[in-house]
């Protein structure tokens, strides 16, 4: 009997490693292209400096051709005249249209408090709370109290 219930032992053992082994085989990952995405990210990086000097270059103009205006009594006016906001005709004459606002930030999550103790979210540390409360009770007690000598 001892000897049949090893080979069952023996012979459900060999199944499930045969079963364990001879299982699909797994499909391999895609390649990446390494020199494709260090591409897409310079040319992303390279439009970002475009981007940021198109928009430095027209701040500048617009900038000096304000300035030029408010040097004369007729330009001064015609600023004057402009609604809050508004782009006077002779930047855009001179400049050129306004460059597209930057792009708002994508969001992005809260940096991590992990390793913070709790009484650092919470406002004051122990010793800043215990200050106050001595404050507090000087205040209500004229002065006195939690003086070791009381006068």
């Amino acid at each position: 009997m001892a000897r049949d219930t090893l080979l069952r032992t023996l012979l459900v053992g060999l199944a499930l490693g045969a079963l364990a082994c001879g299982g699909k085989e797994e499909e391999e990952a895609p390649a990446v292209d390494m020199a494709a995405m260090r591409a897409r990210r310079d040319s992303i990086r390279q439009a970002a400096v475009q981007d940021s000097t198109m928009r430095a270059k027209y701040t500048v103009c617009s900038d000096s051709v304000t300035k030029v205006l408010g040097r004369s009594a007729a330009g001064r006016a015609a600023l004057q005249k402009l609604a809050a906001g508004t782009v006077p005709p002779e930047v855009t004459q001179a400049c050129g249209t306004a460059p597209a606002p930057k792009p708002a930030p994508a969001a992005t999550a809260a940096p991590s408090q992990a390793g913070r103790g709790h009484r650092r979210q919470a406002g004051a540390s122990r010793g800043h709370r215990r200050q106050a409360r001595l404050y507090q009770a000087r205040a209500q007690h004229g002065g006195q109290a939690g003086t070791r000598h009381p006068g």
